[in-house]
């Protein structure tokens, strides 16, 4: 079944499998590098009007766009910052938050958008292979629709998820 919605999407099962050991080992990266982060002394980091739905969205929206227009090395690029970020705030939420906590606040919305990161890179690759090759085909729009769909999802989520904690 899930080979059948990789075929439907057009995904490349051998470069979705390389992009998720890739992201796995930037995570177990930016976790062990995690020690390296600083932290405000207190004062608030993020800005809380980023919070909102619409600002979630359009902050995905647009990494992802970045991503594709970029073609896939600065796609990889982002990638690379993604996984060693979320690393990061993994370890740095558990020094903070209880496992439970944690989990609400990165479980739900989190593998959503993970799914989005290695969607956006299939696009990407997609792009850059017809920009090399005028034979390749274009990502369809059924993978983009599906795309947005989980960032809209994802912000949904995380906006609520960030409210309530």
């Amino acid at each position: 079944m899930i080979m059948n919605l990789y075929n439907y999407l057009g995904v490349n099962h051998k470069q979705l499998f390389f992009d998720i050991s890739l992201l796995t080992l930037l995570i177990v990266a930016g976790y062990l590098l995690s020690g390296t982060l600083i932290i405000a002394n207190g004062e608030e980091i993020v800005n809380q009007e980023e919070l909102s739905i619409l600002g979630i969205f359009y902050n995905n929206i647009k990494i992802s766009f970045f991503s594709i227009v970029g073609t896939i090395i600065f796609g990889y690029f982002i990638l690379l910052v993604n996984g060693i970020i979320l690393g990061m705030a993994i370890q740095t939420a558990t020094n903070i938050y209880s496992i439970q906590e944690l989990f609400v606040l990165l479980g739900f919305h989190g593998p959503i958008e993970i799914v989005g990161w290695l969607l956006t890179l299939q696009i990407s690759m997609k792009i850059t292979k017809r920009i090399l090759d005028k034979n390749s085909k274009f990502p369809s729009r059924t993978l983009v629709s599906v795309t947005i769909l989980l960032y809209l999802v994802g912000a949904v989520i995380e906006s609520i998820i960030s409210r309530g904690v």
